[in-house]
């Protein structure tokens, strides 16, 4: 997959928030990610995030790969993966969510 490939992919991403952006329920209780980038969800060519996860149900917090990316909105500051919500927080390069774009 070529970087313009990943680009297209990403704005799929962005476009497809409307349909699957949370409600309050869907936030309150999601993990929240920092210093995350995008990366490939190892072994394939999907999406993903990668960062800090805190508060995750199941996982201790720490570094963590998301499963792959289904929409995000980093104007809002959430994303949503096919296992579930995540708050985002500041982008590995020092932005928050809502200043990356």
């Amino acid at each position: 997959m070529q970087i313009d490939d990943r680009t297209i992919a990403l704005i799929d991403l962005a476009g497809a928030a409307d349909d699957h952006r949370p409600g309050p329920d869907d936030l309150a209780g999601a993990p929240t990610i920092s210093g995350w980038d995008y990366a490939y969800y190892p072994g394939t060519t999907q999406i993903c995030l990668v960062g800090h996860a805190v508060g995750h149900p199941r996982l201790p917090d720490g570094p963590t790969t998301t499963r792959p990316l289904v929409a995000i909105d980093t104007q809002e500051g959430w994303a949503r993966t096919q296992g579930r919500y995540y708050k985002l927080g500041n982008h590995a390069l020092g932005r928050l969510a809502e200043d990356d774009g």
